[in-house]
């Protein structure tokens, strides 16, 4: 068996004390060589792909602990044969720790562009999350973000054209539903509700389909306290407008009218 082969074992086992075993056999350069090979199988994985599916954060770390800076961003990065990276294996299986191990190396704008990453079908780690009801891992890839950034992750659209509230809403993810809404400004809400995938459908529309009543209905609460303080805010919007009009009208009023006085005070001087 190839030290390749017992390394992707090992990572598969979790095991620790093997992996430092098998990475001492040789020089630093030759261990970051072994860590970003790929399975002598069709998969594609490096051993990192391997311990993220299963949860082994403890090896997801010590193996990014091992590499240089430079060469983390690209072993988290690749993508296996199915398309998926680490970070989306570890999300699908429900792994809070191995996402939050992961993430933990990089930047903000790093982990932005991670989490952006799409597999073939256009999915990203937070609609496999969204999809599997995984509210911790949901919030982890959030937390760091300014709601801007945050509207535009959960808006990324899979092949199907749908969003993460929409898997959310399909699966009856009523407390994930909420937690995307809760984050977001009124207009950002609107938007996302309003959103139809490939189909036609929206969030709503799948949540009803599928009978996921209280899905359904938080989804129809947050979009008409959406409109509401929408449309209030946009009469506010008009009457400062309006305000301003009137106001620049006045001024502009009263300078015609000085204009005037003063033009008739120079031709009563002549």
């Amino acid at each position: 068996m190839s030290l390749v082969a017992e390394l992707h074992d090992a990572a598969f086992d979790g095991d620790i004390d093997e992996l430092t075993n098998i990475l001492n056999r040789g020089t630093l350069k030759y261990q970051h060589i072994l860590i970003t090979s790929l399975s002598e199988d069709d998969t594609g994985r490096t051993a990192i792909h391997i311990a993220a599916s299963l949860g082994h954060d403890n090896v997801v770390r010590m193996l990014l602990d091992t590499l240089p800076l430079e060469d983390k961003y690209g072993i988290v990065s690749h993508k296996s044969n199915d398309s998926a990276t680490p970070l989306h294996s570890a999300a699908s299986g429900g792994h809070i720790r191995t996402v939050e191990a992961i993430l933990q190396f990089f930047s903000v704008k790093q982990q932005n562009s991670l989490i952006s990453m799409q597999t073939s079908d256009g999915r990203t780690a937070l609609h496999m999350a969204s999809y599997k009801g995984h509210l911790l891992i949901v919030r982890a890839l959030l937390e760091n973000f300014e709601a801007d950034d945050q509207y535009r992750l959960i808006s990324v659209k899979d092949s199907g054209g749908r969003t993460a509230i929409h898997l959310a809403s399909f699966n009856g993810h009523t407390i994930i539903v909420e937690d995307f809404l809760g984050r977001l400004h009124p207009e950002q809400q609107l938007r996302l509700i309003k959103f139809e995938d490939n189909f036609k459908h929206t969030a709503a529309n799948l949540a009803s389909n599928r009978n996921h009543t209280s899905t359904a209905k938080v989804l129809d609460l947050y979009m008409q306290q959406a409109s509401t303080e929408t449309n209030g805010l946009s009469e506010k919007l008009k009457q400062v407008r309006g305000k301003t009009v009137r106001k620049r009208s006045f001024m502009t009023s009263a300078k015609i009218h000085y204009s005037c006085q003063a033009k008739s005070h120079g031709k009563h001087f002549r």
